[in-house]
């Protein structure tokens, strides 16, 4: 167990980056009250590299753990680890651009025409010169358009994912209202061949497991949906404490999922039988945050007080 430091802070997202070495959190300061970005090196000691005030947005760390992406007051940053430089802002993204499944052998080029409600998507194979376009599917969406009022509902396209077993991606789009997300419309794609393998519409996902499993965050309770079988009743579990759920992060295997409240306490369930089968508790304050190290092995959760607990899964 490892115990990290910031200036008093509620702590209400944590990050590693891909490598481990780095863990991000965001938390909002008592004294001014505002948004802080905090990043640790989990090689050094215990207190914070850097830190980053005034309004700022945790985007993610690169996959190579060099780059920390925020935004401050809106506008897209990069902090290098390395040296601490930061205002950059990250290179524009094309808008033709790419997913790459995490086996490297397919990308998903996207063509999303906004204002027509039309995304068009490109499955290929290789790279570069080389790479193959085997199947091209068409996704009609509502889209918001300039004359509409805060109240007419439109599509927003969330984000791509492609689940564990190589074989599907899944496409998601939130359904907003006055601006709010008030429901989910989900593609469920055949990644060898683009057909859509299912169509879902439901609520808000708190969280995706790595196996495609949705997870629904409630007060007191969390439901669980396996969206390759949208007609099968979903799980649901209440919260043996009875208190109010704060953070919820799946292990990278998905066999696991880490739980906190507004307690001391992280809570791990077993995702076969969706069974508490350990707790992990220490006096930091009240804990809301939590997330996995890319291994698996290792867990981190925020409190309140701005302390973040680094500690052993060994169940």
């Amino acid at each position: 167990m490892r115990i990290l430091t910031a200036e008093r802070a509620d702590i209400s997202s944590l990050l590693f980056s891909p490598n481990g070495r780095y863990l991000a959190a965001a938390a909002t300061a008592i004294q001014p009250r505002d948004t802080t970005a905090i990043v640790w090196d989990l090689t050094a000691d215990g207190k914070p590299k850097y830190t980053l005030c005034d309004r700022v947005v945790v985007r993610g760390i690169s996959a190579d753990g060099r780059r920390f992406e925020f935004t401050r007051d809106g506008a897209p940053r990069v902090l290098r680890l390395s040296d601490g430089r930061n205002s950059q802002p990250p290179p524009p993204r094309p808008p033709n651009f790419c997913d790459r499944s995490p086996d490297g052998r397919w990308a998903i080029v996207r063509e999303n025409s906004v204002m027509e409600g039309r995304l068009l998507l490109r499955g290929c194979t290789g790279k570069g010169a080389r790479r193959v376009e085997r199947w091209v599917h068409e996704i009609r969406y509502s889209p918001y358009s300039l004359g509409s009022t805060s109240n007419d509902p439109f599509d927003w396209l969330s984000h791509l994912c492609f689940l564990t077993d190589g074989t599907r991606v899944l496409v998601m789009f939130e359904r907003r209202v006055n601006f709010r997300t008030a429901g989910l419309i989900l593609h469920l794609l055949d990644l060898q061949t683009g057909r859509e393998l299912a169509l879902w519409h439901g609520e808000n996902p708190t969280l995706i497991g790595p196996d495609g499993r949705l997870l629904y965050l409630s007060p007191i309770s969390f439901r669980i949906h396996d969206i390759t079988q949208p007609d099968q009743p979903a799980v649901t579990r209440t919260n043996t404490s009875r208190k109010h759920f704060t953070a919820a992060a799946f292990s990278p295997d998905g066999k696991l999922l880490a739980t906190t409240s507004n307690d001391t306490a992280v809570t791990m369930w077993d995702t076969a039988t969706w069974e508490p089968i350990r707790q992990y508790g220490w006096e930091i304050g009240r804990l809301r945050a939590v997330t996995f190290a890319p291994d698996g092995l290792t867990c981190a959760a925020g409190s309140d007080t701005g302390q973040v607990v680094l500690f052993d899964v060994d169940c």
